[in-house]
């Protein structure tokens, strides 16, 4: 059941700890097997067995769970919908009847209505389809990517529908060894799924086990450094800092083996980085780390990438969330965070996400004109209220 605990007492177990011979249950030793037997197992062991074992019967169950809540979250808005993948609504012709789900990426009209079943299979048939050409490993890749993104709109899926494909994907390669590229990325697609639902403890569970899975099997470390990103991802969210900053350096550490500075698929360890020394309060680190690889990033990729944006307004709000702030240092964040405000204006339009950044320049904006007023004492204080203050 995708689980490192102990089945009977929840003690974490040992990769080769010990199975029921009959449907595969773990256990952390033999008492806890017989204890587990008398107090119910034994009814529900050969049904176990008939679902394909431990981890494929817990699987099809949290699927079908998932799902319901999904259909039920979407009942009202698709009403009268049909699937734009096989044309029928919640009452099929050949197929066990499914309610539709709506708003799981950035379709809209009729192409924003599917049963989660059909978009199960879409993503099953392309991997098979892949299979079929005689790729492995990572040349799956692509293909895997339909099990978590829109084929239409290229956009990821998130939330509920997001948590449902992850059981899904992880059901349709659990019974693979454990070298197989397909079980480790069903694994990884669940605790991402689980993590769109916001259960971030569940998804660290699943995680640790992903980095147990590649330490296995993987003969390099750059797997083990991906998992070991999203365990700094669930601790973040669990308010784990100080481990989720201790996972991130040595993340940081290690990518910098694979990867030159500044390099797209490396600024996103960056940027967590980043986030992380701002949280723990370490601004000073903060300030001279953003400062040097915000530079790196724009003259490698422009000062409107993605990330170089990202990166000049952790720079920014390592000046302005400091305790210690100073007068010098909210001159600086001022005119960064316009600045980047009008670069995502103009690229994006008026997003939400873009009116937040709006307002957080005007905060610290407010702040240095406060700061001039009436002295930097007042901001230090916690005194200061954005909401009393003039823009100007």
């Amino acid at each position: 059941m995708i689980t490192n605990k102990c089945a009977a007492c929840a003690k974490p177990l040992e990769h080769k700890a010990p199975r029921c011979g009959n449907c595969k249950t773990r256990y952390c030793g033999r008492e806890c097997q017989k204890q587990h037997w008398k107090g119910g197992h034994k009814q529900m062991c050969g049904r176990i067995k008939r679902g394909g074992g431990a981890e494929q019967y817990h699987a099809d169950k949290k699927y079908k769970e998932v799902v319901a809540v999904a259909v039920e979250k979407c009942a009202e808005e698709t009403k009268g919908q049909t699937c734009f993948i096989c044309t029928e609504g919640a009452e099929r012709r050949h197929t066990t009847n499914e309610g539709l789900v709506s708003a799981y990426c950035a379709c809209r009209g009729t192409s924003g209505y599917a049963h989660v079943s059909c978009l199960v299979r879409q993503a099953q048939v392309a991997v098979e389809e892949a299979e079929y050409k005689n790729l492995k490993g990572e040349e799956l890749e692509p293909a895997f990517e339909v099990w978590y993104r829109c084929r239409l709109c290229r956009q990821q899926f998130h939330g509920v529908v997001r948590e449902a494909l992850g059981w899904a994907a992880w059901r349709t390669y659990a019974d693979r060894p454990e070298e197989d590229w397909c079980r480790d990325g069903g694994m990884l697609q669940l605790g991402n799924g689980l993590c769109a639902s916001l259960k971030y403890e569940e998804a660290l569970e699943v995680n640790k086990v992903l980095m147990a899975l590649r330490q296995r099997t993987v003969s390099n470390d750059s797997g083990v450094l991906g998992a070991l990103t999203n365990i700094a991802f669930c601790y973040s969210h669990l308010d784990r800092h100080e481990e989720a900053l201790a996972i991130r350096r040595q993340v940081y550490v290690g990518k910098l083996r694979y990867y030159r500075p500044a390099d797209p698929m490396f600024l996103p360890d960056v940027v967590n980085l980043g986030n992380s020394l701002i949280v723990n309060k370490c601004f000073s680190e903060a300030r001279e780390f953003m400062a040097a690889q915000s530079s790196l990033a724009e003259q490698k990729n422009g000062a409107d990438h993605e990330y170089t944006l990202r990166l000049r307004m952790q720079l920014a709000r390592a000046h302005y969330r400091d305790d210690k702030v100073t007068l010098d240092g909210l001159r600086v964040a001022v005119p960064i965070m316009e600045d980047v405000h009008r670069r995502y204006l103009r690229i994006y339009g008026d997003k939400p996400f873009v009116k937040a950044i709006e307002e957080e320049a005007m905060l610290v904006r407010c702040m240095r004109n406060v700061a001039e007023k009436h002295g930097i004492e007042l901001i230090r204080s916690g005194k200061y209220h954005y909401e009393m203050t003039t823009m100007t």
